[in-house]
């Protein structure tokens, strides 16, 4: 395996695992501050729900979004190797 997909590889699953690591502890977050705000009945600790839900969910979109980033890279890199076959057969046929 190259370095460089090497290294890739690696990054993603790094981004992967903060990306996870973050959605754990956003839905923590959410249970625990349902709890102060039905406490409290204060409107600022439900506004602080609501934007912490909302954080929560756009990690969980940037996770959906780095699958389709992979993706994309593997099907460029796929594409550009075949390109490098067909040039190659055809500088062979010459």
């Amino acid at each position: 395996m190259s370095d460089d997909k090497e290294d890739k590889d690696n990054d993603y699953e790094f981004a992967r695992e903060t990306l996870y690591d973050m959605i754990c502890k956003g839905r923590d977050g959410v249970e625990e501050m349902l709890e102060v705000a039905k406490a409290s009945e204060h409107p600022r600790a439900y506004e602080v729900l609501a934007k912490l839900m909302k954080d929560t969910a756009d990690v969980s979109g940037q996770l959906m979004n780095l699958h389709q980033q992979k993706k994309n890279i593997k099907y460029i890199s796929q594409r550009e190797t075949n390109n490098l076959k067909m040039q190659n057969y055809a500088m062979q046929r010459l």
